[in-house]
């Protein structure tokens, strides 16, 4: 694996072919948290029986510490802008591949705000893992859980950082196990997570779906704590050309506790002759 440095972030390479995969985390991660994605592709290229996976490059991103290095110096970008931007500067970086970003959770939102002011970025594909355009309660339940945000914004100050460690545990994760919190500090410091927390109550990109001109993987579990199914079919109605793919019994940490399944469905993107 080769760790290289794009637009101030760390990006973690392996493999070579024209495809290319670039794993974005979500709010609460880091590039750890596609691990087990990494893993399979690299065990495929290693199996010569797999010879149909053996063109595939595999970038994982660190936002750095969980989005905490947002400087207090910026005056005219907020928060979502910032950090699309990097997602903008590391996707150019690769362009000539034939590549497929696959969003978690809060990049899904970086994405749609690059959108919004970039209509056409050299990508072929997207994949959306349990992500959201918005992350606003309302009565169909396709904003972040109702209770899990209240409980996380109220008791933040209080018992911080026993509470967002606590949550994260019991609404990311089915088995409750978050490996990537412990690899890599978290969470990061209030102030800065009091400003991201403010970033998801007040965004609403819905607007921006109807705009996306790409095919877009939809992966989304029923049992996910955090962003509901209803946000997967809500996506599913809105982007074009989009599929949903439904994971059953999957959480939020779908990549991780749903691994098999969404290798599975990313590989086959891969055969897509149309990519």
């Amino acid at each position: 694996m080769k760790n290289i440095t794009i637009a101030g972030r760390n990006c973690f390479e392996s493999g070579e072919g024209n495809t290319i995969f670039i794993f974005f985390h979500g709010w609460a991660g880091n590039h750890t948290v596609w691990n087990l994605q990494r893993d399979f592709f690299q065990g495929k290229r290693s199996n010569k029986k797999s010879g149909n996976l053996s063109g595939i490059k595999v970038v994982t991103v660190d936002l750095f510490n969980h989005f905490s290095d947002f400087p207090d110096t910026v005056q005219d970008k907020t928060f979502g802008q910032f950090y699309s931007d990097k997602l903008f500067q590391i996707i150019e970086y690769y362009r000539g591949y034939k590549i497929i970003p696959v969003f978690w959770s809060m990049s899904t939102l970086l994405y749609l705000e690059l959108l919004k002011v970039k209509k056409q970025l050299p990508i072929n594909r997207a994949v959306i893992v349990a992500g959201t355009c918005k992350f606003i309660d309302d009565e169909q339940k396709t904003g972040m859980h109702s209770v899990g945000f209240k409980k996380m914004y109220s008791s933040l100050e209080k018992w911080y950082p026993e509470s967002i460690i606590a949550l994260a545990e019991g609404y990311f994760s089915g088995s409750g196990e978050l490996q990537w919190m412990k690899n890599y500090k978290f969470p990061p410091r209030l102030g800065n997570l009091l400003d991201q927390l403010n970033y998801l109550e007040i965004t609403d990109l819905t607007s921006v779906l109807s705009s996306i001109n790409i095919p877009v993987d939809i992966i989304h579990g029923t049992e996910d704590k955090v962003i509901p199914l209803g946000m997967g079919l809500f996506l599913r109605e809105r982007i074009p050309s989009s599929t949903l793919h439904i994971v059953d019994g999957g959480c939020h940490n779908l990549m991780i506790d749903s691994h098999l399944t969404v290798n599975k469905k990313l590989s086959e993107i891969t055969l897509d002759k149309t990519l």
